[in-house]
């Protein structure tokens, strides 16, 4: 084929039935040492574009962007040819064994288990204590980004005053029929299951309040207090309450 390449003039090319025609007398010239190591190379390449899907990019953003980071990355299937790997900028792998006295193969190990087996037997993995556990951190999690604020911890029973009023943050799309709780009060797999799902997809999510809706919710509870409604749970008055200090 490549004899037949330097006859083309400058521009010249073959269509593609040539082009096969071509490679089939070229394989019937080859030896059998030859067609294994064509496949060889062949095979190689597949796996070397499979565990070459780790973008550059990642590599180079953290001193593009002044910062240090660690990445795991892993694939999504237990058969898949790329292997599970770590980067970590600078030194900051050592953050891991330092400080959580953990090896990064450890955690990349616990990663790609947990991916390949997040979305398998789910009947089985999603007990009671699980879901409540994912859902409760889900929530937490969510306050704290919108907030840019990890101080700040969510509060179920004076949401509407400790949460919504105070942070002017509020939670969206909370599933239909599902009485608005702490998680972990929720009695069965599958209403905890539906939360955890509107959870994972972001279809139940936190969202700042524009400055119309804090008026109104300021209004609303104002009218609450004032028709005598206790508006979450007071909190409990101090058994010293009303005597000066010493």
């Amino acid at each position: 084929m490549q004899e037949e390449r330097k006859c083309l003039s400058p521009g010249e090319r073959k269509d593609l039935i040539e082009l096969q025609n071509m490679a089939t007398k070229d394989k019937q010239d080859l030896s059998e040492e030859q067609k294994e190591e064509l496949l060889q190379r062949l095979a190689n390449n597949r796996i070397h574009k499979a565990t070459s899907m780790y973008s550059a990019s990642l590599i180079t953003f953290p001193y593009e962007w002044e910062c240090t980071a660690i990445f795991f990355v892993t694939p999504e299937y237990i058969n898949h040819l790329a292997q599970p790997t770590w980067y970590g900028s600078d030194n900051s792998l050592n953050f891991l064994q330092d400080v959580l006295k953990i090896d990064p193969g450890e955690v990349s190990r616990l990663f790609a288990l947990w991916e390949c087996t997040c979305n398998q037997n789910t009947s089985e993995l999603d007990t009671l204590a699980v879901v409540h556990s994912q859902c409760v951190e889900l929530i937490q999690t969510g306050l704290n980004c919108l907030l840019n604020n990890g101080a700040v911890s969510m509060n179920y029973v004076n949401y509407k005053t400790a949460i919504v009023q105070t942070h002017k943050v509020r939670l969206v799309n909370w599933p239909t029929g599902l009485k608005f709780v702490n998680p972990s009060f929720i009695g069965t797999v599958g209403d905890i299951q539906t939360l955890r799902n509107s959870l994972r997809t972001s279809k139940y999510h936190w969202e700042k309040l524009k400055r119309l809706q804090q008026m109104a919710h300021k209004l609303n509870l104002e009218r609450c207090q004032e028709a005598g409604e206790i508006v979450g749970k007071p909190q409990k008055q101090r058994s010293d309450a009303g005597t000066k200090c010493k």
